[in-house]
């Protein structure tokens, strides 16, 4: 019988690194505000389709605590990147959608493999060391999903082995000694060289909804105002200008209580609710319990109306003149 398990901590906010700086103060430095585009790019993934499919409903009634199964923590996880020869204990290998395909291939199998775009890849690979290039936390462990100390190159490859009580996925390194002379690096691919969205599979395993705040001051955001805006005609609005007329900060579930009383409230305290997040809110980490918020998918139960949405999801992170110009949002900080 399965286990399920609630956790219940705090939240968070942040802004990504794209090709720009991605955040300002206003000049009272008082106040910091991030475009909606702006989320950390090519530095948060899911290690599977399966956590990103279920990461909004795993979050409970009231989004305190996350309900999951035993069977699905990640007990193991080995993260590496696309290198060359020359760099130090590389690794010939493949990296895939379909590890499982290729777990009986050898050498010989595998030079004559050709790559795929987004479905396959062969090269040279380096493990990633955790904690200095890669980090998985316990409560990465139970929502399946890790992040790099930086926003990935174009031409960079990520790729993965994991292991939960039932499966294991991909090639750890510890298989990989054991005879490596015949043996195979089998990897999971999480990110292929040049990922853009026309790369379905790989695109939704990349969060888009986690930002990044970079000032030192602003860094622990449970104790600061956020405000989540919408323009509408040159004008800023905190609150849905069509129904239902609440605010965005209510509406995508940053704060539908009132911290001190504990109560619900579709106007909230102006402050992030506390939550099982708070690991990442302390550390300047905004991660919202909407896969897109600015642009929910049909069926999420983090809803917009369909006439104040921000189409940024399936443009790339690179491409800023149309990000701006799909923009609609902005994330406000106020000490």
């Amino acid at each position: 019988m399965q286990k399920y398990f609630l956790f219940f901590l705090l939240l968070i906010i942040s802004c990504a690194r794209n090709n720009e700086p991605l955040s300002h103060q206003d000049q009272d430095n008082n106040q910091m505000v991030i475009s909606d585009y702006q989320y950390a790019a090519f530095k948060y993934f899911f290690v599977d389709s399966f956590y990103a499919d279920y990461f909004e409903k795993g979050f409970s009634a009231n989004l305190e605590a996350f309900n999951a199964s035993s069977e699905h923590f990640i007990e193991k996880l080995e993260v590496f990147v696309s290198t060359t020869y020359s760099d130090v204990d590389v690794i010939y290998g493949i990296a895939s959608t379909n590890p499982s395909k290729y777990d009986s291939i050898d050498r010989q199998g595998l030079d004559q493999l050709s790559p795929k775009e987004g479905e396959l890849e062969k090269g040279f690979f380096r493990l990633m060391v955790r904690g200095k290039d890669y980090f998985f936390t316990d409560l990465g462990s139970i929502l399946g999903f890790f992040y790099l100390n930086r926003q990935v190159d174009a031409s960079e490859t990520i790729a993965i082995a994991y292991q939960t009580k039932s499966k294991k996925v991909g090639t750890f390194i510890s298989d990989y000694v054991q005879d490596a002379k015949n043996n195979v690096l089998n990897l999971k691919l999480i990110k292929c060289q040049n990922m853009s969205p026309d790369n379905k599979s790989l695109w939704n395993l990349m969060m888009k909804n986690v930002y990044e705040v970079q000032d030192s001051s602003m860094q622990n955001l449970l104790d600061k105002k956020i405000i989540i805006e919408y323009e509408q005609n040159g004008k800023w609005t905190e609150i849905q200008p069509n129904p239902p007329e609440k605010p965005f900060t209510f509406l995508l579930g940053l704060d539908i209580k009132n911290n001190s009383s504990g109560e619900p409230s579709d106007s909230g305290d102006g402050l992030l609710d506390s939550n099982f997040l708070a690991e990442f809110y302390k550390k300047g980490k905004l991660i919202f319990p909407s896969l897109q918020p600015f642009d929910p998918f049909p069926g999420s139960r983090f809803q917009l109306n369909s006439k104040n949405r921000s189409k940024i999801y399936f443009l790339s992170p690179r491409d800023l003149n149309n990000l701006k110009h799909n923009s609609r949002f902005r994330i406000r900080f106020e000490k």
